[in-house]
């Protein structure tokens, strides 16, 4: 037979179905040997007799028995030649002349050189119209442990970064898309970093220490409490205490007056302060200007506290619902920041009150038995009139659609930075404007990963326990879909339930679905994706400088080391 390279090509490859056995894959090209063919299952190389047998050969086609069962997925069974780079017959320099050895020499030059264009045609080259330059790789000692760069001037091959920094990003690939998500949000931390580092220098300490005199401070927060305080505070009484305090035997004088015996001795003792009383005047418009500014305090106070409540809302667990309001009696006195109610069970320090005597935003500042202090004075007086308390915590049933509350204390629209603690998930949760978002401190991003294979018919539905037992949850716009190994498109499936997805089209039995759920996080610095920008400094990657100089590496091939 003679062999023809225009029609040899060397190769054959084969595709096993999953679940079904093959045993026996022709060669569909000429051999001379068994020795000759190289058998691959799946990338393997296997052994001739451990692995398979083979038949034919000798100048012409032949079978190779293996038996192959397909893998999930398919297996895939390669036949190659590889013909040793020699000769075989020494032809005399008289007698006979041997033509069909010469026959089988030059059958086997044209296999050898069929085999020798395969690899060529496989292997990495220069294009017919590129510029010439030598493609030599670098030293072995510098390569070992790199990919394979190619010069930003030249083109020619040059070592690249190390695998392990390669390795290192490829391990965050999703963080890094993540980030890129999210830049707008990145950027609203980096604009209020001092307010973060002065919440985290405040310390766990403190705060508890003040949480746990929340009763004192209410106290204190009362309207008569912050102008007795404000009064007691300007110069003029001060001034006037330390009067009192120089005439402290005046008055223990005047003191022990009993049936006119020290009268005389007391009257000259008052006629000699007489300057002192002559004052009261003075103090007496001072102490109405401490009780306006005591008001104006305890506004101030309360609309700060209204604020307090509005964006920190609490704790709630994912089934919780909103508080039962409260609607005791109460007794107002026009003017007066106490009230007098009939049930103060169930009433805590922020709850909002509602009530015809009362004006609107007030809150609960104090409690004391049935006394409950406002921070805003009654407007009207009355005995057993209509009021309710709300709020205090967390107000409205939990929204699954947002992940977190629909309202917030005063059971008002929701403000962009408010949070709550998860008591279900044990998190904290920022509102980012129209989602509850997990607040992490740390700088941190956590994932689940759900893995699904479609068994029994093919299905465009997935929901519920995956492969491992978890069941699918995850927040809208924050996962990746990976069908059979394939990414897709976010068109390519719906994903608004936060607890399915559903393909556009049906995928087969067998097929390997993989849900990628992330969680946000926020970094400190980023350059955004929109509209890029500039390194300024060396860029390090476990601690290696990655050059700044060149264009980006669009291809990389890993070198072995």
């Amino acid at each position: 037979m003679t062999i023809n390279i225009a029609d040899n090509t060397p190769r054959k490859s084969y595709t096993v179905t999953a679940g079904n056995t093959s045993t026996s894959f022709d060669t569909e090209f000429e051999f001379f040997a068994e020795a000759d063919l190289n058998v691959y299952v799946d990338g393997v190389k296997k052994t001739l007799s451990a692995d398979y047998t083979v038949s034919g050969g000798n100048g012409s086609t032949g079978t190779v028995a293996i038996s192959v069962t397909g893998a999930s997925g398919n297996s895939t069974v390669v036949l190659t030649r590889s013909i040793a780079l020699e000769r075989t017959t020494d032809f005399p320099s008289q007698g006979a002349f041997q033509i069909t050895s010469l026959n089988t020499e030059l059958d086997r030059i044209t296999a050898i050189q069929a085999d020798l264009d395969d690899e060529t045609q496989r292997s990495l080259r220069l294009a017919d119209d590129d510029a010439s330059v030598a493609m030599t790789l670098p030293l072995k000692a510098t390569r070992v442990g790199t990919v394979l760069g190619f010069n930003a001037s030249t083109g020619a091959p040059e070592a690249g970064p190390t695998i392990a920094n390669v390795n290192s990003l490829s391990a965050i690939t999703a963080n890094i898309n993540t980030v890129g998500g999210i830049a707008a949000n990145v950027t609203t931390v980096a604009g209020i970093a001092s307010n973060v580092t002065t919440v985290a220098g405040i310390g766990a300490t403190a705060i508890g220490n003040v949480s746990g005199k929340a009763t004192e401070i209410g106290r204190l927060g009362t309207a008569d409490a912050v102008s007795d305080m404000n009064t007691l505070g300007t110069a003029a009484i001060v001034t006037d205490m330390d009067t009192l305090a120089d005439i402290s035997a005046d008055i223990t004088t005047l003191a022990h007056i009993e049936d006119g015996t020290d009268a005389t001795d007391a009257i000259q003792t008052v006629a000699t302060n007489i300057s002192v009383v002559q004052s009261a005047s003075a103090n007496a418009t001072a102490a109405e200007a401490a009780r306006d500014s005591a008001k104006a305090i305890a506004a101030a106070m309360g609309a700060a506290l209204d604020s307090f409540d509005d964006r920190y809302l609490g704790t709630m667990a994912d089934s919780a619902t909103a508080p039962t309001s409260k609607t005791p009696t109460i007794t107002t006195t026009n003017g007066s920041a106490d009230i007098t109610v009939s049930d103060a069970t169930g009433l805590s320090i922020g709850m909002l009150v509602t009530s015809a005597n009362i004006p609107a935003g007030t809150n609960v500042v104090g409690i004391s038995g049935t006394t409950i202090s406002l921070n805003n004075s009654a407007t009207a007086s009355g005995s057993g009139t209509s009021s309710t308390f709300a709020g205090f915590g967390v107000f409205g049933a939990f929204n699954s659609s947002t992940d977190g509350p629909a309202k917030d204390n005063d059971n008002g629209t929701l403000v962009t930075g408010a949070l709550y603690f998860n008591t279900s998930d044990n998190e904290m949760r920022v509102y980012d404007g129209g989602n509850w978002i997990a607040a992490s401190a740390a700088g941190s991003a956590s994932m689940i990963i759900y893995e699904y294979t479609v068994s029994g018919s093919a299905t465009a539905t997935f929901t519920g326990s995956d492969d491992n037992g978890l069941t699918l949850s995850y927040t809208s716009d924050n996962i990746i879909v990976v069908k059979d190994g394939v990414t897709l498109h976010d068109d390519d499936y719906t994903s608004t339930s936060g607890t399915s997805i559903v393909l556009g089209s049906n995928a087969a039995v067998g097929s390997e679905i993989v849900i990628y759920a992330f969680k946000s996080f926020t970094v400190a610095d980023t350059v955004p994706k929109s509209s890029g920008g500039n390194f300024l400094g060396n860029i390090q990657i476990n601690g290696a400088d990655v050059a700044t100089t060149g264009k980006a590496i669009a291809m990389a091939i890993v070198f072995g080391g």
